[in-house]
């Protein structure tokens, strides 16, 4: 039995290697002050481009978010998400520790 591929299999590859890059760097050990010791990764997504189950990249957001906090509980991962570009990005990226990207082109 053979899986169906995805559409792009290129750009799969490419969204998967770049949200795992940004965790990898999020979960490096780092020179933290005593007074925030918190991880701080910003998810941004957008809706879904296409029909059901096709392309949910805030869902998959979240579960990235939600599976690093668990996975990790000792870095105290705030996972902040925003669907499209945050209204106020100042706020929304302040003490960020990585950046996710997760949209299609």
């Amino acid at each position: 039995m053979t899986l169906p591929q995805p559409p792009n299999p290129l750009a799969a590859c490419f969204a998967l290697a770049a949200a795992f890059g940004a965790m990898a760097l999020a979960l490096a050990p780092a020179t933290v002050s005593a007074q925030d010791d918190r991880t701080v990764i910003c998810f941004v997504s957008h809706k879904k481009s296409h029909g059901f189950g096709e392309h949910e990249y805030a869902a998959g957001s979240r579960l990235i978010g939600q599976s690093l906090q668990e996975r990790y509980p000792e870095k105290k991962v705030d996972a902040r998400y925003s669907i499209h570009w945050p209204a106020d990005p100042d706020a929304f990226f302040d003490g960020a520790d990585a950046v996710v990207i997760f949209c299609s082109g």
